[in-house]
C-alpha cells in the first residue's frame, strides 16, 4: 500500500467575503491496546480518548447548541467533557474506539433517510466464516456527537485547514515499542491512517481521511484470516470472499495447490496471509474481470473539505461544505469518529499506538443558494 502524505493546505482569508466561523478544538489522545483476542482486522481494542474540548475562538455570535433534558439546546461558546457528558449519556472519557466500518451504507443512507433525525450507522467486525457478509450494527466503539451550529450570518461550513490534524504521537509511541519489544514507533504511528472522521448534515454525508493526499477507495471485501492461523479462511474446500457484494456476483478460484502458497510480504496480517495447500484461492482478478463488484468507500481530503486557497464565494462544483447555516437558525451536523476496519493500515502492529485528533469550521460568508 502506498504511503499517505499529509497535504497541508494554507488558507487565505478575504475579510469581507470570509469569515472564521468557530474553532472545534478535540483535545484527544488516543492510546490503543491489544488484547490477546484475533478480531477481524487483527485489532481487539484501540483508541481511548482522554478528554474533548469544543470552543469558538472568534468574537463573533457563532455557537454550538446541544440538546437537553427539555428537548430545546442549550447554547456554548466552549464544550469540554463535563458538558459532554451532560449532554451525551453515552460519552465516557476514556473509552475505547473499536475496529468498524462505513460499509453496507445505502442500508441507512437512502430515499427515507431523514437529515433532521437520522444518524450514519457503523458496522462490526465480521464474526462467523459461514456469515461472510455479517451487517451487524456496531452500538459501541465509536464517538457520535449531534451538534446544533447557529451563525448571526448565512454561510457554508467547511473545515478549517489550519486547525485540523491527525498526528501520532511519536515519542509516546517510541516509549511503547520499546517496552514492546515486537514494533517500532514507526508501525504505530501509522494508526493515524486508519482514522476516519464523517459530517453527516442536510448537505449530505461526508468523511475525512486525515492525513492522505487523494481521496479513498477503499474496498470493502476480500479474503481474510480472522482467526490469525497464518492462513485465509476456508470453508467447504474454499476461501471464503468477506464483505460487501451481491449473492449473485461471480467468485472465481484457481485450482486448490498441492502445497502452501506463501505470500510475497514477510508481515502476516488479516489482509495478508498463506493460501493452504488443499484449499481453492480466491482470484480477485478475473472475479473483477467476471461481474463481481466490492462496495467501495469514499473519502475526502483535508483539502477537499476546506475553503481553496483564494476562494471568494461557493463553487457547488468544486467545493465540498459539511453544512450551510442560515441566519439566525440551527442546522444540524452529526460528527462521527472511528477507525475504518477495511483500511489497510488497520493491522496488528498499530495496535497499542497513540494519535491526536483536532477540527477546525471555517465559513464562506454569502447568502445561500437553494
Amino acid at each position: 500500500m502506498a504511503k499517505r502524505h499529509t497535504r497541508k493546505t494554507k488558507t487565505i482569508m478575504s475579510n469581507r467575503n470570509l469569515f472564521l466561523a468557530g474553532i472545534l478544538s478535540f483535545g484527544l489522545t488516543f492510546a490503543a491496546s491489544v488484547t490477546s483476542t484475533y478480531a477481524w482486522f487483527e485489532v481487539s481494542e484501540h483508541a481511548k480518548v482522554s478528554q474533548l474540548d469544543f470552543s469558538i475562538r472568534d468574537a463573533a455570535d457563532f455557537e454550538i447548541g446541544l440538546k437537553n433534558n427539555d428537548g430545546d439546546y442549550d447554547y456554548y461558546r466552549d464544550v469540554n467533557d463535563e458538558i459532554l457528558e451532560t449532554h451525551f449519556s453515552r460519552y465516557r472519557p476514556n473509552s475505547v474506539l473499536h475496529d468498524l466500518s462505513s460499509n453496507y451504507q445505502s442500508l441507512w443512507l437512502n430515499e427515507d433517510t431523514n437529515p433532521e433525525t437520522d444518524f450514519p450507522v457503523l458496522r462490526r467486525a465480521y464474526a462467523d466464516k459461514d456469515k461472510p457478509h455479517q451487517i451487524y450494527v456496531a452500538q459501541s466503539g465509536y464517538y457520535q456527537f449531534e451538534f446544533f451550529l447557529k451563525s448571526n450570518r448565512d454561510m457554508y461550513l467547511f473545515l478549517d485547514a489550519n486547525h485540523c490534524y491527525a498526528k501520532p504521537l511519536h515519542d509516546l509511541n517510541a516509549t511503547t515499542a520499546a517496552a514492546l519489544k515486537n514494533v517500532t514507533a514507526e508501525e504505530l504511528d501509522h494508526i493515524v491512517n486508519a482514522c476516519r472522521v464523517s459530517f453527516y448534515s442536510s448537505m449530505g454525508f461526508l468523511i475525512w481521511e486525515p492525513n492522505a493526499s487523494v481521496g479513498s477507495t477503499t474496498v470493502f471485501g476480500g479474503a481474510l484470516d480472522l482467526n490469525g492461523d497464518g492462513y485465509y479462511d476456508d470453508l467447504d474446500g474454499k476461501e471464503v470472499v468477506y464483505g460487501e457484494y451481491s449473492d449473485d456476483d461471480p467468485l472465481i478460484y484457481d485450482e486448490a495447490p498441492t502445497a502452501d502458497i506463501l505470500p510475497s510480504s514477510d508481515t502476516h496480517s488479516s489482509f495478508v496471509a498463506t493460501h493452504r495447500a488443499g484449499i481453492a484461492p480466491f482470484n480477485l482478478e478475473k472475479s473483477e474481470a467476471a461481474g463481481l463488484s466490492f462496495a467501495k468507500e469514499t473519502t475526502y481530503t483535508l483539502a477537499d473539505l476546506s475553503i481553496p486557497e483564494g476562494a471568494g464565494q461557493y463553487d457547488s462544483n468544486t467545493m465540498h461544505p459539511l453544512l450551510a447555516l442560515k441566519a439566525g437558525v440551527s442546522s444540524r451536523l452529526v460528527v462521527t469518529i472511528y477507525l475504518e476496519g477495511w483500511d489497510l493500515d488497520m493491522i496488528d502492529s498499530i495496535g497499542e499506538g497513540h494519535f491526536t485528533l483536532g477540527l477546525g469550521f471555517q465559513g464562506l460568508v454569502q447568502p445561500l443558494v437553494d
